[in-house]
């Protein structure tokens, strides 16, 4: 693609724009169709995209008149092509447009007779976006596809057919340093605390070597870290196999689920290390301010309950409630985040996004409550 065209599509002019799509249709691009899908996700202009619209049936109508008739001879059967009409509308209302030119294709060459039936050619109209008699025939020069029973027999691949597919090792990777993350940060304080214990444990009993309790402490550290990761791992992909099951069934949306599970990682490391990081500042600043603390006033305070003694305290108090303010915030901004780009990848918008969070959510709510109603009636 030339830069002159490039540079026409991402114009800011919404005109030049539209002389870009003219071009790309008019050169007969190899990826116009996919370009034009993209544009068509991207622009905010109206008009240019029921201009891009417009331009797409252009280019399939171009395509079915080039492709070459089939050869093969489809045996007559009203019945079956009543079930492609079905299917080809119920593809249409889905907008999945592809599909459904291809179910009211195998219609018409199931039965020919529909092209004097005024549902039928309505119908070829609404999908090509031509004049009835020019639908019908773009139709039947469409190259046949070949599906079972009328359907696609991978429907999830011809609905996001334009949208590139993210490999499980590069889903999983994301995930997987999510979990490594989480089971290191609660390792590390552990194993802090096993080298305390240790210490006084050697003090207490001298016959007890310090470097046998911190071994011991240090090997359930380890098993405690690894079951972790792994809890958070199974966990993670369970909860947004539910995401993503609610977003493609209840919602309607389109998308894989590698795809998701690479999109949320990003936003779920971010706000654990942001988190990480405030209540680390947050227990520094905590600890210097009492490291200066008046011992002689801490131990009035203590004894009067009267916390003036040691301003001290306030302040503290009045920095904590400050810092988990900022974790919220962070909470919330992380959220939308998240709902951004869950509605980006199946393709419905923030607003539905929100849902495909919410609907698993109440499903776990509602399972754990299930389950601690009914383990101690089975327990009894």
């Amino acid at each position: 693609m030339d830069k002159d065209l490039i540079a026409l599509l991402k114009s800011n002019h919404p005109s030049d724009r539209m002389r870009g799509i003219d071009r790309l249709v008019s050169e007969n691009h190899p990826d116009a169709r996919r370009i034009l899908g993209a544009l068509y996700k991207k622009e905010t202009d109206e008009s240019v995209k029921e201009y891009i619209q417009a331009a797409a049936r252009r280019l399939k109508q171009a395509e079915a008149q080039s492709a070459p008739a089939s050869s093969s001879k489809t045996k007559r059967d009203p019945a079956q092509a009543q079930k492609y009409l079905e299917g080809a509308m119920t593809a249409l209302i889905d907008l999945r447009n592809d599909e459904a030119w291809t179910l009211a294709a195998q219609a018409f060459r199931a039965d020919p007779s529909l092209a004097e039936d005024d549902y039928a050619t309505g119908l070829a109209g609404e999908i090509t976006g031509l004049e009835r008699q020019e639908a019908v025939e773009a139709l039947l020069s469409t190259v046949p596809e070949t599906t079972g029973g009328g359907k696609a027999k991978n429907q999830e691949k011809a609905k996001v057919s334009d949208v590139e597919k993210v490999g499980w090792g590069r889903a999983l990777g994301g995930i997987a340093l999510y979990s490594l993350l989480i089971a290191i940060v609660v390792a590390i304080p552990f194993f802090l605390f096993t080298t305390v214990v240790g210490t006084f444990a050697a003090a207490w009993d001298p016959s007890v070597g310090i470097n046998d309790v911190s071994r011991d402490l240090g090997f359930l550290g380890v098993a405690i870290a690894v079951m972790l990761f792994f809890s958070t791992f199974i966990y993670t992909l369970i909860y947004y196999a539910m995401v993503h099951f609610a977003a493609t069934s209840a919602l309607g949306g389109v998308g894989y689920y590698t795809n998701l599970l690479k999109t949320i990682s990003i936003p779920l490391i971010v706000q654990f290390v942001l988190q990480i990081i405030i209540y680390v500042v947050m227990f520094a600043l905590v600890g210097s301010s009492f490291a200066n603390i008046d011992p002689v006033a801490l131990e009035a305070a203590m004894r009067t309950g009267d916390t003036t003694f040691v301003p001290e305290i306030n302040q503290n108090l009045g920095l904590i409630t400050s810092m988990n303010g900022l974790i919220s915030l962070v909470g919330l901004g992380i959220l939308w985040w998240m709902t951004k780009r869950i509605g980006d990848n199946y393709e419905f918008g923030w607003f539905k996004g929100c849902f495909a969070q919410i609907i698993p959510f109440i499903a776990v709510v509602v399972l754990i409550c299930v389950c601690g109603f009914v383990i101690p009636l089975l327990s009894n």
